[in-house]
């Protein structure tokens, strides 16, 4: 089953996504943004042996509170949510 976790959460605004047993392959398209989906950031990993391992770092100064990740495959989109400290 394929699974993604974001460490630490909460952060300070730098922090690592890690995928694994992933199906999908080739780049992994990763985009931060804000509640109202205004966009953070946004970087590229790429995955290998079904797995992808990505350091992000977003603005320290942007404001505490809730955050979304988007990771977009060819075929599969993923989201999940962090808390900036």
């Amino acid at each position: 089953m394929e699974h993604f976790t974001v460490y630490p959460n909460p952060n300070n605004g730098s922090f690592m996504i890690r995928g694994a047993q992933l199906v999908a392959t080739g780049k992994l398209r990763i985009t931060v943004t804000d509640v109202l989906g205004n966009i953070i950031a946004e970087d590229e990993a790429q995955i290998t042996n079904g797995g992808v391992s990505k350091q992000v770092t977003i603005n320290k100064n942007l404001p505490a509170g809730n955050y979304f990740i988007k990771a977009a495959s060819k075929d599969n989109v993923w989201v999940f949510q962090f808390l900036k400290q």
